[in-house]
This record gives C-alpha cells, structure tokens and sequence, in this order.
C-alpha cells in the first residue's frame, strides 16, 4: 500500500510541501495517515491533519474527533478540527443530509493551507461509477472519482478498502467504526453491501478493472472538452456566439460547449444543457432561454447571448417633481418649467407621479390613442426577461410613459405648465 501511496503523492508533489490528510477516524483515512506519516521525510511532505465533526452521531461523533486527537498527538502530526451541524444544514436547504455533511466539511477543507487528501479508495470509485448509472450520466460521469480536482488529492485510489484494513492490522493501528456506514437509507451503503460483493465475486478483478477504465475515460472526456473549448473559441463573435458555426460541430462537441457556457451557473442540470443546445439549433430568431441564478440565454439572429437577467421588478417609488430621485441604478431628475427644457421627456404639469414596473395590460398612451405596453416593449425588441425592470412612468389616473425605451413617448403636452423628465441609468 505504500508504494503505490509513495508513487501518487510523488506525482501530486513531486517538491514535497504542506499537505494535509482529511481524517474521519475510519480504516482507510487512518491508514492514508499512518502510511504518508512514514514517508513523509522520503517525499519531504509538510504533514498535517484534518478532522470535521458533523455532530450526527453524538457521543460516537465526539468519539471519532478524540480518537483523531490521540493518533496525531501520539504520531507528532499538527491537527485541526472543526464542527458543524449538518442536521440543521439539511433541515435549511435542499440538500440530503449526506449532501449537507459533505458541504460542511469541504467548506472547512478550502480554509486549510496547501493540498488537502482524502480517502477514497478504489471501492469508493466503484460506488460512485454505479451511483452515477443509476442517477443516468454522461461520459464526464463514467470517469468516477477523479484523482485531483481543485485542491484536493486522492492517493488512495488504487488502493482498496480491504488492502487499507490489511495495512492496519501489520501494523497494529486501531481505527474506527462508523455505525452509520451500515444505514440502508444511503443509497451508497446499499451498494457497497448489498450490490458490490455480488460484482466482485462474479470478476474479482472489479476494481482495478473499472479503475483502469474510469481513468481512460477521463482522459477521453479530457480531450473532447479541450475540442469543444476550443471550437467555443472560434464561434465567438462580439460579445456572444455564432450559433451557425455552433450548429457545424458534431453533437458531443456541441453538448460540451453547451456545458462550457453554463459552467459558472449555480445548480445546472441536463436539462439546462438540452434546452441551451436546442436553442442554438432554433430557426426562431429571437428564442430565448430562462437559466438558474436569474441568467438567460437569447438568440439575436444568429447571434447567442449568455446574460444575466437584471429584470429586478421596480417598487411604487413617488418622483421628487422638483429634484432627483434615485431608483437602484437610475436616476430620475424632475423639473417644472413653462418651456420645455432640450432632451427632455415632456409631461403635462400634475401633482403627484410615480414609477414602477409595467403591470398586466398597461396601456401607453400615444397618437390617435393607447397601445398595450407589451407590445409596445416587443415593437421596440426589449428582450422578455428585461422587460419586468423598464420604469414605467404613472399618474395617479394610470401610466403616461415609458422611461429608458428609444421611441416610447407620450403625446407632447399642448398648453400650461411642463414637466420635464431627464432619466440616467448610471449601471455599467
């Protein structure tokens, strides 16, 4: 186990340096920790150790965190520990409580300095291929665990669980037993009890097996990402893409640059990926896509814009008719005057105004009558999602003007005192 542990970290860092072991208390995270602790000095690592408690558990959590203490005060190894709820995190969010742990404790793991490594093993790899067939996957996702991601290391992978318990028992290293492992309510103690031994009874080879092909399978995907970003690079065109020269790619190449541009957006699915490749194949024109995050994707003929939707809706605000008044971003000057002052939008003197967002079936009035205020908004190409964050101007009888909109003005008043509307949008 050794070896192949001297081998990865010797390729992760091959100068040595800071690295830190995440350690639960279980075989194989103190058996990672044992076997780096006697070779450190060889690979010149800086060793150090991590401990989150997830207060799940009560006095066997409490338990697990003074194990941990003890093995590193007895080995000389600098500890940190760190608790969270991650009940209560489960019980706030969308997030299973498996989830909610996992985001508790990597959360702590970003804090630490350098490198961070953790256990997963080669059993761990298999769980995680099997999971991600059930839930259905992409190429991306037969890869299973990957060995390096971010700041995270995973040595272990080529090592399996039974190995790790081997390896403590040579060396009389006492480990912890976490009850919940044996919980049929997770989904990945079912298959590593109940699923996994039937596999590898059937090729007892499974694992190195399926760590061979996860890892060629990265490499793959590794490749066509690098094709679709680089074909993403070409079909830039302004300030978005060519949806002809996207629409030219082959699919797997085409999906992966899909995927690219939603990248950075918060809880993407498949889902999102389909519909973004759909409309980039749309003969609509003017298609648009609603996206998480409040981000939308649209198509300007051929072009696609990635953008984020700034349609914050504007509350009943009352105008300041002889000063400014600043709404969010903008800002809106009012004056009174008998003459109507240069690039201004004229209104008839009243005695109260106000601006909000547009309304279901506002009408603006304009020459020989009204026109809808949404097809006001369409003739004039305000995209859908900005059209909620257009400041409509209002009397106390109804909507008079639309404000930011070439093109939308109301009838010039005839006689009497004017007001004189200046509106700045300050955003950039």
């Amino acid at each position: 186990m050794r070896d192949k542990l001297r081998r990865a970290i010797s390729a992760f860092l091959p100068e040595g340096g800071i690295l830190t072991c995440a350690v639960s208390g279980g075989a194989d995270s103190v058996a990672m920790l044992h076997a780096l602790h006697m070779l450190s000095g060889e690979l010149g690592l800086d060793l150090r150790a991590a401990h989150f408690n997830h207060l799940l558990r009560g006095a066997e959590s409490d338990g697990d965190e003074a194990f941990v203490r003890s093995l590193c005060q007895d080995w000389g190894i600098p500890l940190t520990c760190a608790r969270g709820d991650a009940a209560a995190q489960a019980e706030t969010s969308s997030d299973s409580l498996e989830e909610a742990a996992r985001r508790l404790r990597y959360r702590f793991f970003e804090t630490l300095p350098g490198p961070v490594a953790t256990a997963h093993t080669a059993d761990d790899n298999l769980e995680t291929l099997l999971i991600n067939l059930l839930r259905g996957t992409s190429l991306a996702g037969l890869g299973g665990i990957p060995p390096m991601r971010g700041k995270f290391l995973r040595p272990m992978l080529a090592v399996t669980h039974q190995q790790a318990l081997d390896y403590l028992a040579s060396q009389g290293i006492p480990h912890r037993e976490d009850q919940s492992n044996a919980d049929p309510t997770f989904l990945r103690n079912r298959l590593r009890t109940q699923v996994t031994p039937l596999l590898v009874q059937e090729n007892p080879q499974l694992l190195g097996n399926i760590l061979t092909m996860t890892s060629r399978l990265r490499e793959d995907e590794a490749l066509l990402t690098r094709l679709a970003r680089e074909a993403l690079d070409g079909a830039r065109a302004g300030n978005g893409w060519s949806c002809s020269a996207l629409r030219a790619l082959p699919p797997p190449l085409l999906h992966r640059a899909a995927i690219l541009l939603l990248s950075a957006l918060p809880d993407r699915t498949a889902k999102h990926v389909e519909a973004l490749c759909k409309l980039i194949r749309s003969d609509h024109p003017s298609a648009q896509l609603s996206l998480p995050g409040g981000h939308a994707a649209r198509r300007e003929y051929d072009l696609l814009l990635m953008e984020a939707s700034d349609a914050a809706r504007i509350p009943w605000t009352a105008l300041d008719l002889a000063g400014e008044t600043r709404i969010g971003a903008c800002s809106i000057v009012c004056s009174r005057t008998l003459e109507p002052l240069p690039g201004a939008l004229l209104l008839p003197d009243c005695p109260a105004l106000f601006v909000r967002s547009r309304l279901p079936g506002d009408r603006i009035p304009c020459s020989g009558g009204s026109r809808l205020l949404k097809k006001l908004l369409i003739d004039r190409k305000v995209p859908a999602l900005k059209r909620d964050a257009v400041p409509v101007l209002c009397t106390m009888d109804g909507p008079v003007a639309v404000l930011g909109v070439p093109g939308c003005f109301p009838p010039l008043p005839t006689q009497g005192p004017i007001l004189n509307i200046f509106y700045k949008e300050t955003r950039h």
